[in-house]
């Protein structure tokens, strides 16, 4: 039977200044189809570097490197591009999401962004610890980005010229409220009184089930429910305490803005910490834009799938993700 993963004398060296630096040195090995590996050594050994030639990251010198029948080390840019999108999946030491170790990095990942947002009709960012989720750091690496002029004006267009949607979960809704997406609709510069999210009162992470309800259903994401009704839904955040004074409460009831606030499971609005885990004003756990077309909220409505939560009671499904599809049909 052929080796799954077939490594044969593969060498790799590095330039730094006036000195050669072979991270692998005719490297030999074999993983068969099914089997567990785990490759191991002390610091320099070279272990990230077989792992970054092996996924595509990188290419070899010299030498042959074969997955699955097929010799990756000849790979083509292209090829190599297909390779890890479809068959490999990285967990990086390091936040490496984003080309930024110099400035032409970034006018690249800029450009290629722009680019993306331009022949898509919908934007969606999701949850999760952008820049390691820092303190006071929640978002501000995503909304710095999109506050990039090429990218604030493909947005721009995409909701104004394109009726297009955006979506943002967790840290995505820390972005699209710092952006000021869901408080206008649009990017501005926020002033001092503006709704925001900030830290928990319990002071620390929250990860647990909650229940909310939707209180309005103006936006196309929430066309597939009514208002009323109560899902229980995931949280995990540390950042999701929304705050606003009362006249820009007031604003946001009267235009309709107000989309899911967190309940009693029987639907009560409550600000008891055992149903509202992180404080918000008037349990309010996602708003919208104006318009409806902008959507964010803090509970992970994309962490779903059959027999997740056995355990808990409720409808988990708010159908958002098939309502934008919807939109567009």
């Amino acid at each position: 039977m052929e080796p799954f993963i077939s490594f044969e004398h593969v060498t790799k060296t590095y330039r730094m200044g006036e000195v050669d630096i072979k991270a692998l040195n005719g490297v030999d090995f074999m993983v068969n189809k099914g089997e567990f590996a785990v490759v191991v050594g002390p610091s320099g050994a070279g272990k990230s570097t077989i792992l970054n030639v092996l996924g595509g990251m990188d290419s070899c010198d010299g030498g042959k490197i074969t997955v699955d029948g097929r010799l990756v080390s000849a790979f083509n840019k292209k090829e190599l591009t297909a390779y890890r999108r479809s068959d490999i999946g990285f967990v990086f030491q390091f936040y490496n999401l984003v080309q930024n170790l110099t400035a032409k990095d970034i006018e690249y990942t800029i450009d290629r962004m722009e680019k993306a947002i331009r022949s898509s009709q919908i934007i969606m960012i999701p949850g999760g610890f952008s820049g390691g989720d820092e303190p006071e750091g929640s978002g501000k690496f995503i909304a710095t980005t999109f506050r990039n002029p090429k990218i604030a004006q493909a947005v721009t267009d995409l909701l104004d010229t394109r009726d297009g949607l955006m979506l943002g979960i967790c840290n995505g809704f820390q972005a699209l409220i710092k952006l000021g997406l869901v408080t206008y609709g649009k990017i501005v510069d926020l002033k001092d009184n503006d709704p925001t999210l900030t830290f928990n009162t319990l002071g620390r992470h929250v990860s647990r089930m909650v229940y909310t309800r939707v209180t309005n259903t103006k936006s196309p994401w929430l066309s597939g429910v009514n208002a009323g009704d109560v899902f229980a839904i995931p949280v995990s955040h540390g950042e999701g305490r929304f705050v606003a004074d009362d006249a820009a409460l007031r604003r946001l009831i009267e235009n309709g803005q107000i989309a899911t606030q967190y309940t009693t499971p029987c639907g009560k609005v409550s600000g008891d910490i055992t149903w509202n885990p992180n404080g918000s004003v008037c349990g309010i756990e996602g708003i919208t834009s104006p318009d409806g077309r902008v959507f964010g909220k803090m509970g992970h409505s994309e962490r779903k799938g059959d027999n997740l939560y056995f355990n808990v009671p409720g409808e988990k499904d708010q159908q958002i993700f098939e309502s934008g599809v919807r939109y567009f049909k």
